[in-house]
Order: C-alpha cells, then structure tokens, then sequence
C-alpha cells in the first residue's frame, strides 16, 4: 500500500504469453498507488490473453496515472479488469 512507482523506461518487457495473461505492470490488493512520468514501449504479441502494459486487476483502491506513455502494446495502454478468480478477502475490503 502507499506505491509510487516514477521514472521509469520499460521496453519489450512481457514477451513470454501465459494462460491467464501477459502484461507489463500488474495491480491486485493495492490502495494508494501513483504510477507517474513512466515510458512502457513494447509488450509484444504473445498468443495470451490482455498483452496490456497496465493491467488493474481488481481489489484496487486510488491508482492514479500521471504523465505517462504507452506505446506498440499488442493490448490497450490500460486496462481495468476484474478477476474472476477467488480470493479470500483477509483485509475486511472489497475494492473490486
């Protein structure tokens, strides 16, 4: 909780393809994130699902995106998905 994640360059990151997806930054079970002046080039086309740069999965609460680029994603820059998988909610929360 509490995650600023700034200045960052990732290319070409996310080039192996799974069942359940492919993507570049992963967001689940988060409060107060900051993803800020960050450069994503490349999540390449892999055969699997999503391929996104960002995917906020679910149980997120305060993600904000400032100032970012997201270029050549086989998948959108962003996607906002919820799991359909379960998970036990230890923390008395439901931010899906």
């Amino acid at each position: 909780m509490n995650v600023d994640f700034f200045d960052n360059y990732m290319k070409n990151i996310a080039t192996v393809g799974d069942g359940g997806g492919t993507t570049n930054m992963f967001f689940f079970l988060t409060k107060n994130v900051t993803i800020a002046n960050n450069i994503v080039n490349g999540v390449p086309h892999t055969g699997s699902t999503d391929e996104n740069a960002v995917d906020v999965e679910g149980k997120t609460d305060t993600t904000a995106f400032r100032g970012n680029y997201f270029a050549n994603t086989a998948g959108v820059g962003i996607a906002f998905l919820m799991c359909a998988c379960p998970v036990p909610d230890r923390y008395g929360t439901d931010y899906n």
